[in-house]
This record gives structure tokens, C-alpha cells and sequence, in this order.
């Protein structure tokens, strides 16, 4: 998703009751890429807001019988520092007042779970995202996944003018030629669109 279409979504997830709760995980997920796994992985402990910092530490992935939880991350680039941005920290702030409110806040329990307290599935958010994206009425691509926020991220990033160094930091890709992939299909796309608009110049 482009930045338009990514708003388009957001807004709709936001105003369905059905869709709310990945409200904060998309709104996240777009502005630092984060990996399935490091956005259900991410735990209070791991924000800092005196220092307006979050480290991506922490990993909940699906297995064969339930959730596993790690103290890794994909690879050594995937632990990364990132600025607490002002958008983000009023998010998350709001989730952690929830949270106290409901009972269930724990300074090192996660940010994102039920309000009874439990986790969420990784696989049932997977569903619910796929779900969402076929459901909203905006001009939006439909095969994107959970996953594809990350593609996301990177690709307004880009369109932000970000070089392809400055995106592998932020998004902690391991190697470069995998955020040079992702350029190369967001500038054909470009190329394309642009493409039209100087098409039958000469006659």
C-alpha cells in the first residue's frame, strides 16, 4: 500500500467494530515496518517514553501447539533501536490507560492483547488482517498481508524520499538487496504511472 491507501485502510479498520483491534497494529505496523512476530512480540518494557525510544527485542511466533515467546529477534539487524514517534506514543499510551483501566496492565506484559487479558493468536490476527483488507471499500491492494505492512513501510518510505540504506536501517533488514528488491518494484510502479503522462509527446 501506497500512503493514501494505507489511511484509507486504517480508517476503516478504526470505524469497524469487528476490524478495531487491528487499529493499532496496522497503524504501527506502517510506520516502522515491524515483522509479525515483533509487533505481537512488543512489550512495555521495551518502550521508553522519558527516553521517546523502542527496542525491538522480543518475538512471538506460532508453533505446531501455541504462541512461543523469545528473547531474539530474526537476526542480528532486527534488534534495533527506534525513536518513539509523537504519533505512535500517543497510541500507545492510550493502550497502556486501556489496559489499566481493564486490570490486565503489567509493566513487562505485551502491548497488544485482548481485553480480558490474553494474547492474541498470531495466526487468528493473520485471518482478521486478510479479512480486513477484502472488506474495506477503498482502492486498496487485495493480496496484501500482515506481512505486507512491512512492504508497506518501505514503499512510503521511499515515496518519502528515504535512499534504500536509510529504509534496510529503519525496517532491519538483514541484507540490503532485499530493501533494493522492494525499490525496484515500487520505482517500476512509478515508472509506470509516470510513463503515461509523457506518452504521445512527439507525433
Amino acid at each position: 500500500m501506497d500512503l493514501g491507501q494505507a489511511q484509507c485502510f486504517l480508517n476503516f479498520v478504526k470505524s469497524e467494530p469487528r476490524f478495531e483491534v487491528l487499529y493499532y497494529i496496522g497503524k504501527i505496523g506502517f510506520y516502522y515496518g515491524l515483522r509479525r512476530s515483533e509487533l505481537l512480540g512488543l512489550r512495555w518494557s521495551a518502550i521508553n517514553f522519558n527516553s521517546n525510544e523502542i527496542e525491538i527485542n522480543h518475538t512471538v511466533v506460532r508453533t505446531k501447539h501455541q504462541p512461543e515467546h523469545r528473547d531474539t529477534v530474526k537476526s542480528k539487524a532486527s534488534h534495533r533501536y527506534l525513536p518513539l514517534l509523537e504519533d505512535v506514543k500517543g497510541c500507545l499510551m492510550e493502550l497502556r490507560e486501556n489496559q489499566k483501566r481493564l486490570g490486565i496492565y503489567d509493566d513487562k506484559g505485551y502491548v497488544f492483547l485482548w481485553n480480558d487479558g490474553r494474547e492474541y493468536n498470531p495466526d487468528y490476527i493473520t485471518k482478521l488482517f486478510v479479512k480486513a483488507v477484502k472488506a474495506c471499500p477503498g482502492d486498496i491492494p487485495r493480496e496484501i498481508t500482515l506481512h505486507g505492512l512491512r512492504h508497506s513501510c518501505c514503499a512510503i518510505l521511499f515515496e518519502k524520499k528515504w535512499d534504500i540504506a536509510e529504509v534496510q536501517q529503519w525496517v532491519g533488514h538483514s541484507d540490503i538487496q532485499i530493501t533494493a528488491n522492494i525499490y525496484n518494484h515500487v520505482s517500476k510502479k512509478w515508472k509506470n504511472e509516470h510513463g503515461k503522462k509523457i506518452d504521445g509527446f512527439f507525433k
